[in-house]
């Protein structure tokens, strides 16, 4: 193995394996990037695989800044491994189905994300997934739609993808909110794509108004871990449930300042503008 320094100030070094990859017609080089939390295997650029292993790494950090509480990392547990294809006919045995460029599989073993292909373009839904594996790291039992919609808020969403997801939301309104808390991974609503451009948009324009509206921000993560913990929403005198619906009560409410961007997107990133992630 030859280990290459990067040479920038957070100081990991570039591991270069070459492994077999099993997966497509005949074999083909793999690279493994080693970071401090995470390592990244891939049959892709070299230099691509660095800029992404920084992009990680930044958010990792600015995820630090703004999470009230710490990673609580179990013991024994290896640490997330990032496999990352060069190209579609490599991916396409290991999809879950026909749109997502990428998902992250979580568990009591190894916490791992699938890239369909190593590709600048496809940076944000990278990010995406990293923010499920720090959101898995702290929260176990988080609602789908809580977690899809933080993982949009903090990963970032692409301003088009913005653009598009208003538009989509004042076109065809609000599922109600019974309905968007029901929705679990083999639901219509998550594994359809037409069903799911409207989960999405939904999630994740509740994550950024509990997030950055005044009138929630201030117990955003109290709601969170109450969440996470299944409560109903009847201790402490205010309920969960008519928090949740009221930050989703009407349309001027809803989308108003989600067209002016706030926090989707990520700070400290660099490069994070691109083409759209997959889900508008």
């Amino acid at each position: 193995m030859e280990v290459l320094s990067t040479g920038k100030t957070w100081g990991w070094a570039v591991g270069l394996l070459l492994l077999q990859c099993q997966a497509g017609p005949a074999p083909s080089a793999w690279i493994r990037v080693n970071a401090p939390e995470f390592e990244l295997l891939t049959s892709g650029d070299v230099q691509t695989a660095v800029e992404a292993a920084a992009e990680l790494e930044a958010l990792r950090t600015d995820w630090r800044a703004v999470a009230p509480v710490r990673q609580t990392a179990e013991p024994g547990k290896p640490p997330l491994r990032i496999v990352a294809f060069a190209s579609e006919p490599e991916y396409r045995p290991f999809r879950i189905n026909s749109f997502s460029p990428a998902y992250f599989v979580g568990g009591s073993g190894q916490d791992i994300i699938v890239l369909g292909r190593l590709a600048k373009e496809n940076f944000p839904a990278l990010r995406h997934e990293y923010i499920h594996h720090l959101l898995r790291s702290r929260w176990q039992r988080l609602p789908l739609w809580l977690e899809e919609g933080l993982a949009d808020l903090r990963g970032g969403v692409e301003p088009g993808v913005v653009q598009l997801r208003v538009e989509r939301l004042r076109r065809s309104g609000l599922l109600p909110l019974r309905e968007l808390a029901s929705v679990v991974k083999s639901s219509v609503e998550y594994q359809d794509r037409q069903p799911a451009l409207q989960f999405y948009a939904q999630s994740w324009a509740l994550a950024h108004l509990l997030m950055t509206d005044p009138a929630y921000r201030a117990e955003a993560w109290t709601l969170v871990n109450r969440l996470n913990q299944g409560e109903s929403g009847e201790r402490r005198g205010v309920g969960v449930r008519a928090r949740l619906a009221g930050i989703g009560s009407g349309p001027s409410h809803a989308f108003g300042p989600l067209e002016g961007g706030g926090p989707s997107q990520p700070s400290g990133i660099a490069g994070s503008r691109g083409v759209p992630r997959r889900r508008g």
